[in-house]
This record gives structure tokens, C-alpha cells and sequence, in this order.
């Protein structure tokens, strides 16, 4: 009842949550149970490179999509009329200008969103050559998770992200990935199982492990542990094969920061 009351005095703001709400139920007619979100590493108007605008990705399973989206952000935007939207036919062609502030694309049997006209080219050509990615080992990964069932993935190909910046930005970048070693992919997973669920991560390396990773050791009896009280709410704790060795690699990185 106290709730009740609290939520019926909302007004305005009750009439909103529901307006949005009703929108997202509503998309989920048009889309299908998977929704993508993907980022990528671009040169910045710099030269730099930098990370890129998301995209956000969802298979068409029902005509009127278009139609719908446009008038569910008409419906937001009220009386003033801009609703900073650009509907987009051809997302190759994606041109960002001051008008908008989000790209809706709608091909064929897929949707993208993004703020950002590079992202949205970028993702078209992308899609444009599948046939370019077919042998990537990423990809490969991933199709592992899907082959398996996955309710919640997240991937990261941090090797190819750490030679990308290390390419494109010289050696303070290369001093800045040092600590990453010979990461490759991270990889986190999580899947229903009856009445649990069951989540875990994994992250692979090319080759022995260097880095911050490489100064872990092999699992063994945490004794520090019997110190940690029953009513703390997080621990971490790990075990290290050459302490020294963590020492000298921070006295190189920060040296190679900071050369002064």
C-alpha cells in the first residue's frame, strides 16, 4: 500500500516511465530475443586512435519497424517537433550534421543504432564483407560461446585493440599497453542452468603469459585468507611466482611514461 501511494503521486513522472516503458515492449514485437551492442577502434579527427561511438545492433523479425521507431520518437519529442533522430536508407551513406544527435538504420533484416556516421559505415561495410571475417579467429571464438548457449556474452579482442594503439600512436601508447603483455581475447559468458546461473570469464594469451598477467602463480593455499572476516562483502586475493618481478616491471613502465 505505502508503495501504491508513493507511486500514484509521481504524476508527470509516473506518465513518462510508463510512456517508455510501453516503447520498449512494443520494440520487442519488431526485433528479434538477441540485441548487440559493438565497438571498434578508429583513427580520432586527431589521428590518435581512439575508441569509437557504440553501435547497437537487433535482428528485423516483423515489417513496420521504421514506422513504429519514427513515430515512437515523434511521440517523445511532443510539441517542439525535434526529436533528434535521422532515419537513414542506405547506412553506408551515413553523414553526421547538427540536426541529429541518432542514426536509425532499418536494412533489409537488421537495425543499427549509433550516434555516431562512422560507426554506422563502418558497421555497414563491415556486414558488406562477411565473407573477409569468416576465418577470424575472434569470430571463431565466439562462435564457440553461441554453439554452446549463451545468455550474456561480452568479447574484447584486446590483442588486435593493444596493436592497433601501439600502431597508431607511437611509443607513449606502446609504453601504455606494456602491462597487458601478450594479452588476446577476453571472454565473458553467462548461462542459465535450471535454477542457477552460471557465470565465468576467460582471457587467453599468444604464448606464456607476460605482463601483470604474467606474475601470477600457479593456484595454491591462500593463507591470508584465514584473516578475512565471514561479513565481508568482496575479496581478492592472488598468488604471485616472483614478487621482485612486479617490482621491476612497474619501475620499467612508469620510466617508460615518464622518462624525466
Amino acid at each position: 500500500p505505502a508503495l501504491q501511494t508513493w507511486w500514484n503521486r509521481q504524476g508527470a513522472a509516473n506518465g513518462t516511465f510508463n510512456k517508455v516503458l510501453d516503447s520498449l515492449r512494443g520494440f520487442g514485437e519488431y526485433v528479434g530475443d538477441e540485441v548487440v551492442i559493438t565497438a571498434a577502434f578508429a583513427p580520432g579527427p586527431n589521428g590518435q586512435m581512439t575508441m569509437q561511438a557504440p553501435v547497437l545492433m537487433a535482428e528485423v523479425k516483423r515489417a513496420g519497424l521504421k514506422e513504429y521507431v519514427q513515430g515512437e520518437f515523434q511521440r517523445f519529442a511532443g510539441s517542439s517537433g525535434s526529436n533528434h533522430v535521422k532515419f537513414l536508407d542506405d547506412p553506408s551513406a551515413a553523414v553526421s550534421d547538427a540536426s541529429n544527435d541518432l542514426l536509425v538504420s532499418v536494412s533489409g533484416d537488421m537495425l543499427a543504432i549509433t550516434p555516431d556516421a562512422g560507426a554506422m559505415r563502418r558497421m555497414a561495410s563491415g556486414m558488406k564483407a562477411e565473407s573477409v571475417h569468416a576465418g577470424s579467429p575472434f569470430l571463431s571464438r565466439l562462435q564457440q560461446s553461441y554453439q554452446q548457449g549463451v545468455g550474456f556474452l561480452f568479447a574484447a579482442d584486446l590483442g588486435t585493440m593493444s596493436a592497433t594503439l601501439a600502431a597508431g600512436s607511437g611509443r607513449d601508447a606502446q609504453a601504455r599497453i606494456a602491462p597487458l603483455g601478450n594479452v588476446n581475447y577476453l571472454v565473458v559468458e553467462q548461462r542459465d542452468m535450471g535454477t542457477t546461473t552460471d557465470t565465468h570469464a576467460l582471457m587467453t594469451f599468444s604464448g606464456q603469459r607476460q605482463g601483470i598477467f604474467g606474475w601470477l602463480g600457479k593456484p595454491s593455499p591462500m593463507a591470508a585468507l584465514d584473516y578475512v572476516t565471514a561479513n565481508a562483502s568482496a575479496v581478492s586475493g592472488f598468488a604471485v611466482q616472483n614478487p621482485g618481478q612486479v617490482i621491476d616491471d612497474m619501475l620499467n613502465w612508469t620510466s617508460a611514461n615518464d622518462p624525466n
